[in-house]
């Protein structure tokens, strides 16, 4: 994935609107967000996935599981 599609946390925060890391850190936990695809530090997350997410469409999908959000915004699931 190019570096341009991929954010720290503080940049995927900022990204969403969230007003603090602890913040977006939260709804990561309540599902509002997906799970980052590196999950080591320093933890990064998918742009395309969290774009998917803030479609008004996306509510009503479960994004818990960020690897099959991120297969979806990829093309590459079903």
């Amino acid at each position: 994935m190019d570096d341009k599609q991929v954010l720290n946390t503080k940049e995927a925060a900022d990204y969403v609107g969230c007003t603090s890391v602890e913040q977006f850190r939260r709804e990561v936990d309540k599902g509002i967000w997906p799970d980052p695809i590196v999950r080591s530090r320093p933890f990064r997350w998918s742009k395309p996935a969290l774009d998917y997410c803030l479609q008004p469409d996306s509510s009503q999908i479960k994004v818990d599981q960020g690897e099959i959000l991120l297969d979806r915004v990829l093309g590459l699931a079903t």
